[in-house]
C-alpha cells in the first residue's frame, strides 16, 4: 500500500514512518519542512491551500492518507482563530476532498480535547462538548472530513514521544529535565490516557491493513495525572521522582481552559484491531527503548 502522511515532520509523522516504512510505500509530507529518512519519500504542501495539497497528493498517488498535520498549540490557537480554523478545518476538508475524489482512504487524527472533562474514559458514544478553541477547531475539522468522504477513520488521542523537529512535549521536558537533576513540577489534577506516539502509529497501521472506517479512541491503559505520568517515566528511565512537585492546573493562568479528564476508553479500537493498547509502563518502556537504539538519529528534518 502507498500511504502519505501529512504532518510528516512532527510527532507522529516520524512514528509512522518507522511504523509503516518495513511493509508499505510511504511519503511524508510536510508543510515548511521536509524529512529525510530512510526508506520513505519526502514532498511538501500547504494543507490549508486545497490547489497545493492537491497537487501534492495527486502526484504521490496514494492508496491512503494519514492527516496529522494540525496547529496544535492551544493557547496560540485561542487567540488566532482564523489561523485555526485555516489549518484544522480548511486542512482537514481539503485533505478529505482530495481522498474523495481520488477514492483514497484516509485516517484523520484528532484529540482528547473536544471532551470537556466531566467524567472519565469517554466513549465514541459520548457527546464532545469542547471547552476552548483548539478543541473547536478540531472537532470542526472531524465534522468538515466527514462531509467530504466516507472512507474515513478518526483516531482521538493524545499522545507523547520523541520529537524530531526539537519541539519538546511533556514527556521530553520531564525527561531532559530529570536527567539533568532538576525539580520538575507537574498537575495533580489534570488526567488523560497518554499513548506513546509510535504505539498509535502502530494502532493506525492495524487500521490502515484492515480498511477499517468510523471513530476511535486511542489511549494508553491507565488513567493518570501529569504527576502519575512524570514518576512513572523516573521509574523507568531509573531517575529520581522525588524530583517531581505536584500543583494544581488552577495555578498556571493559560489562555485556553483545559479539559481536566480527558481519559478515553479504547476498547472500541481494541476490538477492532485485536491488539491491546499499551499501559503507561509499556509505552514508557518503548520509549526508553526507542531513545537508547538511536531513534533520535533516525530522521533529519530539513526546513525549506
Amino acid at each position: 500500500m502507498k500511504i502519505a502522511v501529512t504532518g510528516g515532520t512532527g510527532l507522529l509523522g516520524i512514528a509512522l514512518g518507522h511504523s509503516l516504512r518495513g511493509t508499505h510505500e510511504v511519503a511524508l509530507v510536510g508543510n515548511t519542512s521536509t524529512a529525510v529518512m530512510e526508506g520513505c519519500a519526502s514532498s511538501a504542501a500547504d494543507i490549508a491551500n486545497r490547489d497545493s495539497i492537491h497537487a501534492c497528493l495527486a502526484r504521490i498517488g496514494p492508496d491512503a492518507v494519514v492527516h496529522a498535520a494540525a496547529q496544535t498549540n492551544v493557547d496560540y490557537c485561542e487567540d488566532h482563530w482564523k489561523e485555526a480554523v485555516r489549518e484544522n478545518v480548511d486542512g482537514s476538508a481539503n485533505v478529505a476532498s482530495y481522498c474523495a475524489k481520488a477514492g483514497t482512504k484516509m485516517v484523520a487524527v484528532s484529540t482528547d480535547y473536544v471532551f470537556d472533562g466531566t467524567k472519565s474514559f469517554y466513549t465514541e458514544d459520548d457527546s464532545p462538548h469542547p471547552l476552548g478553541r483548539y478543541a473547536q477547531s478540531k472537532l470542526l475539522g472531524e465534522q468538515a472530513a466527514r462531509a467530504e468522504t466516507d472512507d474515513l477513520a478518526i483516531v482521538r488521542t493524545t499522545m507523547y514521544g520523541w520529537n524530531h523537529r526539537g519541539k519538546k512535549n511533556y514527556a521530553m521536558y520531564f525527561l531532559e529535565n530529570l536527567q539533568a537533576g532538576n525539580g520538575i513540577e507537574a498537575f495533580a489534577d489534570q488526567f488523560n490516557t497518554p499513548m506513546l506516539a509510535n504505539d498509535l502509529a502502530d494502532a493506525i497501521k492495524d487500521l490502515l491493513e484492515r480498511d477499517s472506517t468510523g471513530l476511535f479512541h486511542a489511549g494508553c491503559k491507565n488513567r493518570v495525572s501529569r504527576v502519575q505520568f512524570a514518576q512513572t517515566l523516573a521509574s523507568v528511565f531509573n531517575l529520581d521522582g522525588s524530583l517531581v512537585a505536584p500543583i494544581s492546573i488552577r495555578e498556571k493562568n493559560f489562555k485556553s481552559p483545559r479539559p481536566p479528564d480527558a481519559s478515553l476508553d479504547s476498547s472500541k479500537l481494541q476490538n477492532e484491531t485485536g491488539r491491546q493498547t499499551p499501559t503507561l509502563s509499556e509505552g514508557l518502556g518503548r520509549f526508553r527503548q526507542l531513545i537508547e537504539s538511536g531513534y533520535k538519529e533516525e530522521a533529519k528534518i530539513v526546513i525549506e
